[in-house]
C-alpha cells in the first residue's frame, strides 16, 4: 500500500486528473469500457487511497458515458479465482451484448482502477479470452492512489508531449546498440556504491516503450495473454528483461534494501539500518518474504528463488514530472530506473521459463537509490554514460 497523503486532494486535482486520464485512454468511436475496482472493505473503514479510487472511477464513468457504452464491477479485498475470472468474463459479455449490432465486435477497454489482487492473473486471463477476434485494450491503474492522483491531475497535453520526447532517446539508443552489457551503480543508506552488471539483446528480448496513453504504436501484449494490449496509467518508461537473464550478477540498492542477485536469481537481501521491516514498500516485502522462502526450502516449488525479469526505464525525472510519497509503486517506479523480479511483463524467449521458476509470484518493482548506468559492447569494456540520476 502507498503510504499515507500529506495533504488531501481537492475538487479541482479530482477533475483535472479524470479529465487527464480519459485523454490518455484515446477511446475509438463505438468503444464500450469495462471499469473493474474494489469494493468497501468489510470492515467498513476505507482508506484514502481507497476513496481516490472510488472517486475517480464514478466521475470516469459520467464522463465515458456521455459518448461510449460504459459499465463498472468491483471485487472484494481478495476475491476468489473462479470469480475474478467469471465475473469480469460476465461482465464483458453482457455489456457487448448492449445495444449490440449483429456482426459488430466494438473495441473493448477496460480500466483496471483495483487493488493490486495477487491472483489478478484471472482477470487478465478473461479478457484474454474475451479478447479474441476483437480489439481489446486494458489500461492498469493497480492501486490507483492519492499520489497516483495528483500525478494524474499535472499530466496533461505538454507533459505527455515530455513523455515522449524522453522516449524518443530511449529508442534512438537500442536501435543504434541493439545488444550490450549495462553496469549499474547505486548507492545504499551508509553511502556504500554497489554494482550490478546484467546483459541484454533486443532480438531475443526487447525493450518496449510505455508512453502512459495508448496511441496504436506503443501499447503491447500482456505477457501470456496476447490478446490484451497494455498500458499503465499514469505511464512512461521503456522497460525490457535482461537476457539471458542468468547473465545477472552482484547487488544493488533499492529504497533503503540492498538486493542481491547471482546468475540471475535473487539470493539474498539486507534491510538498511534504521529501516523497520513495516516501514517497506508492499514489492521489497514480497520480494523479502520469497527469497527468505526460497533459503529455507531449497529447490521446493514455492521456494525457488525469483528471476530478475525487468530493467525500466522511468522517464518522469527526466520529463520534470513529480512523483509523490504517497504514489503506488506503478507510478513512483517511472521516476527512473528500477528493476523487477518475478514473471516478465515483456516479451522473452525465456519467458516460459522464467514464467515456471516465478510460479505463482507475479512481479514486484523496486526503485533504484542514485542511479548511475553505463553500457558496454562486451561485459566490463570500455564503458559509455547512459543514465545519470540526479535524486
Amino acid at each position: 500500500m502507498a503510504r499515507l497523503p500529506e495533504v488531501p486532494i481537492t475538487p479541482e486535482q479530482f477533475g483535472a486528473a479524470s479529465k487527464n486520464y480519459l485523454n490518455c485512454l484515446r477511446l475509438p468511436p463505438k468503444a464500450q469500457v469495462l471499469i473493474v475496482t474494489d469494493k468497501l472493505p468489510l470492515n467498513g473503514f476505507p482508506d484514502p487511497h481507497f476513496e481516490a479510487r472510488a472517486k475517480m472511477a464514478e466521475l470516469l464513468v459520467g464522463e465515458i458515458g456521455k459518448e461510449h457504452k460504459v459499465a463498472m464491477i468491483g471485487f472484494e479485498e481478495t476475491p476468489e479465482d473462479q470469480r475474478l475470472y467469471g465475473h469480469t468474463r460476465e461482465a464483458l459479455e453482457q455489456l457487448d451484448a448492449t445495444e449490440k449490432i449483429e456482426g459488430e465486435n466494438p473495441p473493448t477497454t477496460i480500466i483496471y482502477l483495483g487493488k493490486k489482487w495477487d491472483n489478478r492473473k484471472n482477470l487478465y486471463k478473461a479478457a484474454n479470452d474475451f479478447g479474441v477476434g476483437r480489439e481489446l485494450k486494458m489500461a492498469g491503474s493497480l492501486n490507483f492512489s492519492t499520489g497516483d492522483c495528483r500525478v494524474m491531475s499535472e499530466l496533461n497535453e505538454e507533459k505527455v508531449q515530455k513523455i515522449v520526447e524522453a522516449n524518443e532517446f530511449f529508442e534512438k539508443f537500442f536501435k543504434e546498440r541493439p545488444d550490450g552489457w549495462f553496469k549499474i551503480k547505486t548507492r545504499n543508506l551508509d553511502g556504500e556504491e554497489l554494482s550490478l552488471d546484467l546483459s541484454y539483446d533486443t532480438t531475443k528480448a526487447p525493450f518496449e516503450s510505455e508512453l502512459g496513453h495508448f496511441d496504436g504504436i506503443h501499447e503491447t501484449a500482456l505477457g501470456q495473454y496476447p490478446n490484451v494490449k497494455y498500458i499503465n496509467i499514469p505511464g512512461g518508461e521503456d522497460y525490457g528483461t535482461p537476457f539471458p537473464f542468468r547473465n545477472a550478477n552482484g547487488s544493488f540498492s533499492a529504497e533503503g534494501v540492498t538486493f542481491t542477485v547471482k546468475d540471475g536469481f535473487l539470493v539474498d537481501y539486507k534491510i538498511g539500518e534504521g529501516l523497520k521491516l513495516e516501514d517497506l514498500t508492499d514489492e521489497q516485502k514480497e520480494l523479502i518474504k520469497r527469497t527468505g522462502l526460497a533459503k529455507e526450502q531449497g529447490n521446493a516449488y514455492t521456494g525457488k528463488f525469483l528471476p530478475i525479469s525487468e530493467l525500466g526505464l522511468g522517464f518522469y525525472e527526466l520529463a520534470g514530472i513529480k512523483t509523490h510519497k504517497d504514489s503506488s509503486i506503478l507510478t513512483h517506479e517511472k521516476s527512473g530506473p528500477h528493476i523487477a523480479f518475478g514473471n516478465v511483463a515483456e516479451k522473452s524467449v525465456e519467458q516460459d521459463e522464467m514464467a515456471e521458476l516465478s510460479g505463482d509470484f507475479q512481479h514486484a518493482d523496486v526503485v533504484l537509490d542514485h542511479p548511475a548506468i553505463t553500457w558496454s559492447k562486451i561485459k566490463d569494456g570500455p564503458q559509455e554514460e547512459f543514465y545519470n540520476s540526479t535524486n
